[in-house]
């Protein structure tokens, strides 16, 4: 076998010649390891590992894009003393952010936040309990602090427990913001500091240490040859105003998203930026004049369908460290891959980023052209066929659950409710009689359930919130809505009281908000795994806004309202008019009560909500949600 060679002794060993654009990296030509074996189809087996472990990281490191040039050179913004924000870093010394998040995952770089005036509370370590399992801290409840704790707005830098990089490194790439609950004191290494309600983090908001930084280029930079930084001057100088084609896809990529960035929100950026990055990864990161349409071809029909669904669970459950690692792990096992309208979506945002490219004058023609299978950019298919209502059949199945037939969960062996909130009993409920979309259930504050001075119930849609974190599609989306008869009967208005009383003031405190995804980026990861476990495909077409065309088919369909009132239940457009779609303001009229009334979709017996177990299902979530990721 190819690279597999036995030793005088007898025992094979693994041999493989490190590529020369990798050695000032990697610091060795060549890597050799021993199999420990003599019998030769075994160490061909365990040699064929070795092999691949060292393949991988040549395409790990040659993603992680490093500027032989920059690195040589170095800064002047390296010479000074203190920190320097991560991107900053990456720039001055000519090494990928990636690399450095990987250095620092490895505790050879420190990573540091500076919040601004962050309130919390500064507390010594030796305060706080080692949890048994994980070994990190408990971080107690603000209300449950110690004496010796400092109720203080933090203003210095925190430096971030290195235990916790490995942890949060994939989602900080992947542009998401993480929730940590616990940093370490720079001054003082023996306090920790833990924010009221945890600190987002991003990876904008990281610094790293300017000497680590340059110690790390200098240990770089030692190790390239004089004909590597001579190879690496001269393509840098090759490559003719105007025409780019000698970059590699990596180098687009960020140009791209640069400018992509600047007309969609973050969440789409980062669906769109994982995209093109997949390319690049499965591609091993080729130059831009090395792709051609047999090479897109290749990546549409062959590497892009054997991505797992949901690859973040494969890499918990299998260890997998990157995406390629992933796709080997599960290869020739049952594991899903993802849908044949997902390799779609993928392949348009990637052809997107190739006619970007042609008009920005970086390649001369669009290998791209006509390979997205369809229009690029948006999908024109009609509002009906982008999501399926639920049958009667579906709904009795999702609502056959047993906290729905008894109003709370299950307790754990150890006692507590983790596989069960408050949340999982009221968000489908609420979904069904109001026809809401799930970030405008999820935000609701408790003052938004109100009562007319008739005495009717209802729910106030809106975006009132002083810390301005609540939004609405559009103003139509702003309405009363009248409570139904089976919310009230299952404690609705009593829930909302005992959380009244306990000092809350959302119906859903135990959904963290989320920068891009609101308050229902939990929500939504609950319900999609609930509907799978009954049972239903991932395709996209019965997810939680099944219920809003349920309500919506309920009322136009068997009840015979009209357009106007079923618009006004749900919140979708009223009027072509400015007058109709902006300035009306609900009123909830006798109709509308009645309207609601009647709804009825034959569900399966709903116990009343148990508000002494959701109130321990509560206390029991956000338990946990103050615990730093450990």
């Amino acid at each position: 076998m190819e690279s597999i060679f036995r030793r005088n002794s007898g025992v094979y060993f693994a041999r493989l010649a490190v590529p020369k654009r990798l050695r000032h990296v990697i610091g060795k030509a060549e890597l050799i390891a021993t199999t420990g074996l003599r019998d030769f189809p075994l160490a061909k087996i365990v040699g064929a590992e070795i092999l691949c472990s060292w393949r991988r990281r040549f395409a790990e490191l040659d993603r992680l894009a490093v500027d032989i040039v920059q690195l040589k050179i170095g800064s002047p913004a390296l010479a000074r003393p203190g920190f320097v924000p991560l991107r900053d870093a990456a720039a001055a010394s000519g090494i990928d952010v990636e690399f450095l998040l990987r250095e620092a995952s490895q505790k050879r770089l420190r990573l540091f936040y500076e919040p601004g005036a962050l309130p919390g509370f500064i507390i010594p370590f030796s305060e706080m309990d080692r949890d048994p399992e994980t070994g990190g801290f408990d971080v107690p409840l603000p209300s449950q602090m110690p004496q010796v704790a400092i109720d203080t707005n933090q203003a210095g830098v925190l430096r971030l427990f290195a235990d916790d990089v490995p942890l949060i490194a994939p989602d900080l790439i992947a542009g998401m913001e993480c929730n940590l609950a616990l940093f370490e004191v720079t001054e003082n290494p023996k306090l920790g500091f833990a924010p009221a309600g945890g600190a987002q983090v991003s990876l904008d908001k990281l610094s790293a240490a300017v000497a680590d930084v340059e110690a790390l280029r200098q240990g770089l930079a030692a190790r390239i040859t004089p004909e590597q930084l001579a190879e690496a001057r001269a393509a840098r100088a090759a490559v003719p105003a105007g025409k780019k084609t000698n970059k590699n896809v990596s180098d687009a990529v960020a140009a791209y998203m640069a400018e992509r960035g600047k007309s969609c929100s973050e969440d789409q950026a980062r669906r769109i930026r994982a995209a093109c990055d997949l390319f690049v990864e499965l591609t091993e990161n080729p130059r831009l004049c090395d792709v051609d349409r047999d090479l897109l071809r290749r990546y549409r029909d062959q590497l892009l369908p054997t991505v797992p669904a949901n690859e973040n669970k494969v890499r918990l459950q299998k260890g997998s460290l990157s995406i390629t690692e992933s796709i080997q792990a599960v290869s020739g096992t049952a594991w899903p891959r993802i849908s044949a309208a997902e390799c779609t979506k993928r392949m348009q945002w990637l052809c997107g980023m190739f006619e970007w490219l042609l008009q920005e004058k970086w390649i001369a023609d669009d290998p791209a052209v006509g390979l997205g299978s369809g229009r690029r950019g948006r999908r024109t298919a009609s509002a009906h066929s982008k999501r399926d209502l639920f049958t009667r059949d579906d709904l009795k199945k999702i609502f056959s659950t047993p906290w729905i037939a008894t109003g709370r969960g299950e307790l754990t062996k150890a006692g507590t409710y983790r596989e069960f909130l408050p949340s999982y009993y009221w968000l489908p409920l609420l979904g069904l009689f109001t026809g809401a979309r799930i970030n405008e259930i999820c935000q609701l504050s408790l003052s938004d359930i109100r009562q007319t001075e008739s005495g009717v119930w209802y729910i106030d849609f809106n975006e009132e919130d002083e810390q301005g974190r609540k939004k609405v599609k559009n103003a139509s989306s702003i309405r009363h809505v009248p409570i139904h008869p089976l919310l009230i009967r299952c404690g609705l208005i009593q829930w909302r009281d005992r959380l009244a009383t306990e000092g809350h003031e959302r119906l859903f405190p135990e959904l963290l908000h989320d920068a891009t995804k609101g308050y229902s980026k939990a929500a939504v990861k609950w319900f999609s795994t609930y509907l799978r476990r009954l049972g239903w495909q991932r395709n996209g077409r019965k997810v939680f806004h099944s219920f809003r065309h349920t309500l919506s088919s309920e009322c136009l369909n068997r009840l015979g309202l009209s357009e106007a009132m079923t618009a006004q239940i749900s919140g979708h457009k009223r009027s072509q008019s400015v007058l109709g779609s902006t300035y009306r303001k609900d009123v909830i009229t006798e109709e509308v009560v009645q309207t609601i009334e009647r709804l009825d979709f034959g569900l399966p017996s709903v116990a009343p909500f148990d508000a002494e177990a959701g109130l321990a299902a509560l206390q029991d979530a956000l338990n946990r949600k103050t615990r730093r990721p450990v």
